[in-house]
Parts: C-alpha cells; sequence; structure tokens
C-alpha cells in the first residue's frame, strides 16, 4: 500500500507532466518537480502569494510510529542505505547522552523506546528532528505561510478531492481511492512499552501539532495512558 504524501506526488506529477516509476517516486520526483527553494526570493514570494497553498497532518503520536515502522522496519528501498545510517546514529547519539549499553552494531534496530527517547532528548537538546518526526509546525511553518487549506490524513480521501475540484484539476487528475488502516492495536502494542513520562515529554514535544490541528490528549493514547 502507498502512504498519503507518495500519492499526493504521483498526482502532482502527473499535473506536472512528470513520469514516476512506481515505487520510486520518492527518489524520483525529488529530482523532477522543483520545490520552493529552488525560485528567486521574489519568485518565492509571488508563489506564495497567488498560488493555492495547502498541507495535510496527522495525529502526531500516530505519525510517530508510522514514521518508525516505515523507516526501521519497512523496506523503503531505494534510500534503505541512508536509514542504515541513520539508524546507527541514533543508538551512538543515545550512548553520548548517557544511555549506556545500548547495543550499537551495524545490525542493531532502535527500539520503539530508544527511538521515542532520542526524539525527546534531540527536541531537549534544541536539535533539528529529522523531517518524517519533525513537528508539523516546524515543518511547514504554518504561522508563517498563509495555508489555503489543512487537510487531515483520518479525512484524507474527502479533503483530497476538495482540493482538486478547489483547484479546477478534478478533471485532469483523480486522486486515487485510500483509505486509514486501523492502528488502534498497534498504537497499543508499541506505546504501552514507553513509561507514562516519556509519553508526557512526547506531548510536549508535539503540544503545538495538537493545539494547532485539532487533536488532543491522550486522544488515540486513551487505551494505554
Amino acid at each position: 500500500m502507498e502512504y498519503p504524501c507518495t500519492v499526493w506526488k504521483h498526482v502532482l506529477a502527473k499535473l506536472g507532466g512528470v513520469t514516476t516509476k512506481g515505487g520510486a517516486v520518492h527518489v524520483d520526483v525529488k529530482h523532477k518537480l522543483n520545490t520552493l527553494q529552488q525560485y528567486s526570493l521574489e519568485d518565492r514570494r509571488t508563489i506564495l502569494k497567488t498560488y493555492t497553498k495547502f498541507m495535510f497532518v496527522r495525529d502526531p503520536f500516530e505519525r510517530l510510529l508510522s514514521a518508525y515502522r516505515d523507516v526501521f522496519l519497512g523496506e523503503w528501498k531505494p534510500v534503505m542505505e541512508t536509514w542504515i545510517s541513520y539508524r546507527k546514529g541514533i543508538l551512538k547519539y543515545l550512548v553520548h547522552s548517557g544511555h549506556l549499553g545500548i547495543n550499537t552494531s551495524a545490525d542493531k534496530i532502535p527500539t520503539f523506546e530508544e527511538f521515542a527517547t532520542y526524539v525527546v532528548l534531540k527536541h531537549r537538546n534544541g536539535k533539528d528532528l529529522q523531517e518524517h518526526w519533525r513537528p508539523m509546525y516546524d515543518l511547514c511553518h504554518p504561522c508563517y505561510i498563509q495555508f489555503d487549506f489543512i487537510g487531515h490524513y483520518e479525512t484524507l480521501m474527502d479533503d483530497a478531492q476538495f482540493i482538486l475540484r478547489k483547484t479546477n484539476v478534478d478533471d485532469k487528475v483523480q486522486f486515487p481511492e485510500w483509505r486509514p488502516t486501523d492502528t488502534n492495536d498497534l498504537m497499543q502494542k508499541y506505546y504501552s512499552n514507553l513509561t507514562l513520562l516519556r509519553i508526557a515529554q512526547l506531548q510536549s514535544v508535539y503540544k503545538d501539532d495538537l493545539e494547532l490541528f485539532g487533536y488532543t490528549f491522550p486522544g488515540v493514547l486513551q487505551p494505554v495512558v
């Protein structure tokens, strides 16, 4: 199953006349579609003022677990070597932060508890988090960019179709059928291994996302806390 960000990349690529290669879309589109940083400052201002701007958000606790599973337990083959290097860095960061006794061997995959600890420590030390688990508030800057629409993962199909209609491209491209999977069992399985203190610390990391985008705490973690 493709993830929402991948599906959106396919849609945008098709609108831009870009051909992608299925599962390699993450890598493929990166080199074929322009990002805002590639334009001059003047052009950026024009784009931000005149283009339709939208972003999609997800419950931060679900997003964090999804990122962990996708990156460290999944088969994201186009960038697998990058993540192998990254997981080594996570384990070494924990050791350097005083969490001694952690196995840092090449084939060691961080546990979800170790990953959650890493996220908390990096945030506490004022370090930028990797974009896959960085708070959406810091990633998309909704207080600086006047987004025309903020969609939600939980209502992705309806929100995506609305955006395509509002931008008058629904006759050119259709958003593929997609429904979110039920993550209740996974959430309970992984988060029940975290202490209440660690969960509270994660709540602090994603405080702005929870408040800005209409999510509540404990919300999806109600069975755990």
